[in-house]
Parts: structure tokens; sequence; C-alpha cells
């Protein structure tokens, strides 16, 4: 059953290479699939989320696709929340866990679905809260407020729920900053990476986990974020983000259906 689990996290992490989402939302809720005790496979799948999305965010860098100034200021606040979030995630029954994580997963699926940065981003009157970036000679500015409150709580859940945030600050940035699509995608890669370092370091004093097996996957899924980031770079953003959505329902009914029917 180990050797399986690798070989099917190496390939759904071609998809989460793809996306920049570290594959929390799929590593979880497998392993309780499988009959891992639920803090123990959000522990393991903060591992993985790290080593995900720190390799893809590897060939978007060489891209040039991440914004580094925004990473460094989002992870300020969403490192902190990770980690209160995986400290007392022990202190929060499975049961909510569970209805929390499938609740989420169908907002942030819907969020995908119906907004997108054409139909947000406004000409506004810069205020003293707002943060010029540039992207392709397109001045955005970026409510600085919404950042640091979106990125504290993207942090505490996805410790609680033993996710990377991904799909928590890829809607934050497309529909609540106005980033464009790729430099979402591409920047969150690096920040589920860290955000999920940061959950792992929260979990780890209360989770004991088979080292053998974790660092199978780990090198599984390291191999294809590298694949699913070459991929992404060259492929259209929209589509994948549409068809990722639906799968992100999917997991969550899943979820919901083995735990509560």
């Amino acid at each position: 059953m180990i050797y399986f689990t690798a070989i099917f996290f190496a390939i759904l992490s071609i998809i989460f290479g793809m996306l920049g989402i570290g594959g929390g939302v799929v590593y979880t809720p497998f392993q309780l699939f499988t009959g891992t005790e639920y803090d123990t496979a959000a522990t393991i799948s903060l591992f993985l989320i790290t080593v995900t999305g720190l390799s893809s965010a590897f060939i978007y860098k060489k891209a040039s696709l991440i914004d580094l100034k925004l990473v460094a200021v989002m992870e300020t606040f969403t490192v902190s929340g990770s980690f209160s979030g995986g400290f007392f995630s022990h202190l929060i029954p499975d049961n909510f866990k569970t209805w929390l994580f499938s609740i989420v997963l169908v907002l942030a699926a819907l969020t995908m679905l119906f907004f997108s940065e054409e139909k947000i981003r406004k000409t506004i009157a810069p205020k003293f809260y707002h943060w010029k970036r540039v992207y392709d000679d397109k001045e955005i500015y970026v409510n600085i407020i919404i950042l640091v409150i979106a990125s504290f709580f993207a942090g505490a859940f996805s410790g609680i729920l033993g996710i990377g945030g991904g799909i928590f600050k890829i809607p934050v940035m497309i529909v609540l900053l106005g980033l464009p699509t790729k430099v979402a995608f591409a920047s969150s890669s690096l920040m589920v990476g860290i955000t999920g370092f940061g959950g792992f370091t929260g979990r780890i004093f209360h989770s004991v986990i088979n080292w053998k097996a974790t660092l199978l996957y780990a090198a599984a899924v390291m191999v294809g974020s590298f694949v699913g980031a070459k991929i992404s770079v060259k492929t259209n953003k929209e589509k994948l983000r549409k068809l990722f959505a639906y799968f992100l329902i999917a997991i969550a009914v899943v979820t919901f259906v083995k735990n509560f029917v």
C-alpha cells in the first residue's frame, strides 16, 4: 500500500505543481481513506506540501513568475497563522475539522469558477494602504489591509486542516487582491511550501509519523511537482483553474460522504 500511495501522490503532484497548490486537498483525505488517524495524516500532508511547493517554486522562479516581495509580505503573516493553527489543532474535534475541510473546498472551488482577475480588477485611486505592483507593464494596487488579514487566516486554516493554504491564497490573490492568474499560481507554489513547513513544525509536537513511508512519498511528489511546474509554464492557466475547481468539489464530496454518510 505504501508504494501504491507513493505512485498515486507522484501523479497527483503533477497537477498540484501545475496549479501552485500544495496538495493537502488530496494528501490528507487519501490518508484518511487508508485508515490513518487525522492528526498524523495532516502532519505527513504538511511535510509533503512543503516538498511539493518548494520543488515547483524552483521551476517558476526560473521562469520569473514569482513575486518575491509579495511572497515575503504575505508569508510573514501566513506562517504565524499556520503555526498557530497547527499548534492548537489537536484541541479541535476531528468531525468539525472534516466539516470545515469540505465546506472550505467547496467555497474555494466556487470562487475559482465564478471569479477571475478580469472580473474584479478595477481602476482605482491609490490610497496610503495600497501597494503598487507591476506585472507585464500593468500597474496593480494591492490592498495591504486585506492582504494581512487574509494571509493570517489562510495560514491558520492550513495549520488546522493540514493543507498548504494554496486553495485559500490563490482565490485571495486573484479575487481580493487582483493579481494576474499566472503570478498567483506561481507565487502560491512558494508560499504553500513555506506555510506547509510552518504548519508541520507546529504539529510535529503532537504527532508520531512513519518517516520511512513519508520520505518515500516526499521523493515521489518532488519528481511530480517538478514535471507539473514545467508543464504549467506553457499552459493556459484559466482552463486549468476551472478544471481544478471541479476537482476540489469532488474531493469535498468524497470526504463528506466517507465521514458522514
